[in-house]
């Protein structure tokens, strides 16, 4: 995934030359956002990281709650239901989860249609239920807890709300990252892991302040 985002960044400079960028990235993407800053180098002008699902070290307080969450993650993912007769069923079950009660009007229909495809007179997710349970897998053993410093860049990082009631374990580790990292960090208030889907415009206009205090906008 990291080497796929910078041959993206890479092919979008090709084609529109050589611009101001920003990365803006979600979950396991702003993880490869992340490797790929640390490991091929600099190639965004900001990254923004919304919630990555860090997992600190053996002896870390935070540890347990997150390896429960992403063994949680791994067996959801590894039997989850991967076919449908069309986008809305599943958007119907989006918004039957206790997260998806808290989503934006619209969005359950449109994540569905995002990660689903149309086979053979129906739909089926896009990311195969081995594929995705391998993944969660591979961040409890993944090791990425850098300092803000390490990066060669502004970095920006926007999590759920560790203050939350039943706030989400990628909270507590976000927050933990962020006073240990020396990041620029922003709990969004009242959100869980997928806080754009909860507040698209709040999210928006952290980006934007951001950005704009960095000089890209």
């Amino acid at each position: 995934m990291a080497r796929d985002l910078d041959l993206v960044r890479a092919g979008a400079e090709a084609e529109f030359g050589r611009k101001p960028t920003a990365g803006l990235f979600h979950s396991m993407s702003a993880q490869a956002a992340m490797i790929a800053a640390l490991e091929f180098g600099w190639r965004f002008d900001a990254l923004v990281l919304f919630d990555p699902p860090n997992n600190p070290a053996e002896g870390h307080s935070v540890r347990p709650a997150m390896v429960k969450y992403l063994n949680l993650l791994t067996d959801w993912s590894a039997s989850r239901r991967d076919r449908f007769a069309d986008p809305d069923e599943l958007a119907r079950d989006y918004a039957a989860t206790r997260a998806g009660r808290h989503w934006a009007p619209g969005s359950h229909r449109q994540v569905a249609e995002a990660v689903l495809r149309p086979d053979g007179g129906g739909w089926v997710l896009r990311c195969p239920r081995a594929l995705e349970s391998s993944m969660y897998v591979q961040g409890i053993t993944l090791g990425l807890w850098p300092k803000a410093s390490a990066f060669a860049g502004p970095v920006k990082l926007i999590a759920a709300d560790p203050a939350r009631e039943r706030a989400d374990p990628t909270a507590l580790s976000n927050q933990a990252l962020a006073q240990e990292g020396g990041y620029d960090y922003l709990p969004m208030p009242g959100t869980g892991h997928l806080l754009q889907l909860e507040k698209p415009a709040a999210c928006a206009d952290a980006v934007r302040e951001f950005l704009s205090g960095v000089g890209i906008i």
